[in-house]
């Protein structure tokens, strides 16, 4: 049975395919795999969870499926999702402002440290975590980039009409820890109403990570 059903391969590498697709895949060290190959154990990885385990062993797939995306994110990363510069946050807290009326935002976190902007779409990040609770977010990447300014956050800007100078803050759920760059809702219990009405703009601006979660999952 052809394992790359439903793949295209390109023109000049198809007669190679062809004759690669009867060896015996359980003698690797004789026919070894082959770039191409491991592109698309990875990609029907990805799509389907398919992990073409009788055809080698499944150490063996984990290992060129890690190795594989591994390579992809380091290559393709700095191409598509570069991290952002505080000319690119200036810009996304704009976009925050118009569009969801949230002042100094520089991006939205969700529950795995993935970042959204006002338009939904993912910042890079290299903060991903297991679990959020204090104890891990304090350990990771994002937290220790907040304290030692590797973050190219701009520098703390007043509100429209106010002399109040503000910094520019991430927003996260109430899981998170409050800090100067990094705000969470206040408890819902005993509400002032201003407290309500901060909560209401806290959320409508953070559906912006959920919706950019929701495009990425209908793909």
């Amino acid at each position: 049975k052809n394992p790359y059903c439903g793949y295209r391969t390109p023109r000049e590498s198809g007669r190679r395919y062809t004759t690669k697709l009867q060896k015996n895949w359980r003698d690797v060290h004789v026919y070894p795999i082959l770039q191409e190959e491991r592109h698309v154990f990875t990609l029907r990885y990805l799509t389907t969870s398919a992990l073409y385990k009788h055809l080698m062993g499944a150490s063996s797939v984990g290992k060129i499926i890690k190795e594989t995306v591994e390579a992809l994110w380091n290559v393709l990363h700095p191409l598509h999702i570069p991290m952002p510069t505080e000319k690119n946050f200036e810009n996304i807290a704009k976009d925050f402002n118009d569009m969801w009326n949230y002042p100094n935002c520089v991006g939205c976190i969700d529950r795995k440290n993935d970042v959204a902007d006002s338009y939904c779409r993912f910042v890079t990040i290299k903060y991903a975590m297991a679990n959020i609770h204090w104890g891990t977010f304090h350990t990771s990447g994002m937290y220790q980039m907040l304290q030692d300014g590797t973050l190219k956050i701009p520098k703390d800007k007043c509100l429209l009409l106010t002399n109040k100078e503000v910094p520019f803050l991430f927003l996260g759920d109430d899981a998170y820890p409050l800090l100067e760059h990094l705000m969470k809702p206040y408890n819902d219990e005993n509400l002032l109403p201003d407290e309500v009405m901060y909560n209401k703009r806290h959320s409508r601006a953070r559906k912006s990570v959920e919706f950019a979660f929701g495009i990425l999952y209908s793909k």
